[in-house]
């Protein structure tokens, strides 16, 4: 259970391992209130950090109540996971078509800025939230998730086949 310990409590009461106390005191971090300020990119610079002992600051940080200046929320990382099929449909429609479609004039995709990297899938994931009213994944019902990944898989199919349609004569 989660509780709100002061933020002038002394790491040595926190009872980390030998190492990770070892890598706080000798970067300073005296106090939980230090630790809380300090970042996720800052911590994994102290020498002899390593991955156990970021996993077990972070778990003992988030006990207390707090969690690292950079810390993802975890209903953030939860939700990360919410539109994972329709993700990895968008990208494995986006590598057959930019393997099929090529510009003649460029020798290029034929629309890179829509389809390369994220941004495509920017749009469909703006598109999803606009639908269902919230700001951010976050906020999307957890009991619609099978609905909203269906709608993201009919939104890209939507925009591949359209796509596709408008480049018939860039198809390799």
């Amino acid at each position: 259970m989660e509780q709100k310990i002061s933020l002038d409590m002394p790491i040595e009461e926190l009872d980390f391992s030998t190492r990770s106390y070892n890598c706080l005191t000798r970067s300073g971090i005296l106090t939980l209130g230090a630790l809380v300020d300090t970042s996720r990119r800052e911590l994994g610079c102290i020498r002899n950090m390593g991955a156990k002992s970021m996993e077990e600051i972070e778990e003992k940080v988030r006990l207390c109540g707090y969690a690292l200046k950079d810390a993802p929320r975890f209903d953030h990382l939860k939700k990360m996971q919410f539109l994972k099929k329709a993700h990895d449909h968008f990208f494995e429609l986006t590598r057959s078509f930019n393997s099929t479609h090529f510009s003649p004039y460029s020798q290029d995709w034929v629309y890179p800025s829509v389809l390369s990297s994220s941004t495509g899938w920017e749009y469909v994931r703006k598109v999803v939230l606009m639908a269902y009213g919230v700001s951010d994944i976050c906020s999307l019902p957890d009991d619609k998730e099978e609905e909203v990944n269906a709608f993201a898989i009919e939104l890209t199919d939507m925009l591949f086949g359209r796509l596709s349609k408008q480049t018939t004569g860039y198809v390799r």
